[in-house]
């Protein structure tokens, strides 16, 4: 459990980099995350492989990228068990592990979890939103007897906090457009906001009503029209050509813009999806806000 920064990644990038030999697995809760983290180890030189892919061999992969979803299909419990057997695979690495908890009752491929404590190998959960209270249920979902915990402070001292409660989701709306506004207008131009909505019904009412790009991200992947487009739309606001956007809480996993200066929040789940997702907002060190109504 370690804050935003605090180099979870590098338990999979790293591995790949400094042993001889030896198969990391990463399992992540979307697939737009496993696609980021798959070009993201490219970059660095790391021979990655992203599941399903036809040219995967146990003998020329370091990493390996996997949607949570495969582990549904047995294709993937076959793979790890192949690279097991021969002596190959060192750790699965299941990161937002918070998901495991908060999606389980809608997920059913976690469920699956439990079979790979067999393999013999360390599983690593990594999160920066888990509350310790919330560990012994992460074990026992493993059926894990022993759990060595690494936690280090997660508050965030340069995000400021706002809450807007209203009794009409007319006058919030209302409320957004003018916060929003201000925000865009005093923004500089490397400046990046975000504004989180819970369904893909309030991103198109809020996306119209701010006049900006909305982002629906999909637990299960996309097609490929639906992906480029969802592509298009990540890259325009990278690269600042729209500067905001609009997106569903899965967005918030794994993006890491430095200079995202505002967040704001919309009817959020739960507390934990609020922490992902203004957690996103000041990556530099730099004063942020943060909004949820």
């Amino acid at each position: 459990i370690l804050p935003t920064g605090g180099g979870k990644s590098l338990m999979f990038y790293g591995p790949p980099l400094v042993e001889s030999e030896g198969i990391t697995v990463v399992i992540s809760p979307f697939a737009s995350l496993a696609h980021q983290q798959y070009n993201e180890a490219k970059s660095h030189g790391i021979d990655v492989a992203h599941w399903p892919s036809p040219d995967i061999d146990c003998s020329n992969v370091r990493l390996l990228v996997a949607h949570a979803e495969h582990l549904n299909s047995g294709q993937l419990d076959d793979w790890l068990l192949a690279a097991s057997n021969l002596g190959l695979l060192r750790r699965i690495i299941f990161d937002e592990a918070h998901e495991i908890l908060i999606s389980s009752n809608y997920r059913d491929c976690y469920s699956k979890v439990k079979q790979f404590i067999d393999l013999g190998v360390t599983l690593v959960f990594l999160t920066a939103t888990m509350y310790r209270q919330s560990i012994p249920a992460l074990a026992k979902a493993f059926a894990i007897d022993q759990l060595e915990v690494i936690a280090a402070p997660t508050v965030r001292l340069n995000l400021r906090y706002q809450v807007d409660v209203y009794s009409d989701q007319a006058i919030l709306l209302h409320h957004l457009l003018e916060a929003y506004q201000s925000a865009y207008d005093r923004r500089k131009e490397h400046e990046r906001l975000l504004v989180y909505c819970r369904s893909y019904k309030e991103c198109e009412i809020v996306g119209n009503l701010l006049r900006i790009p909305t982002y629906k991200a999909h637990y299960t992947g996309d097609t490929t029209e639906d992906a480029k487009k969802k592509q298009q739309c990540q890259d325009g606001w990278l690269s600042g050509i729209t500067p905001a956007l609009v997106a569903t809480t899965g967005f918030g996993t794994g993006i890491n813009h430095p200079h995202v200066t505002h967040v704001f929040v919309i009817n959020p789940y739960d507390m934990v999806g609020v922490t992902q997702q203004t957690g996103r907002a000041g990556r530099s060190g730099e004063l942020a806000h943060t909004v949820v109504l």
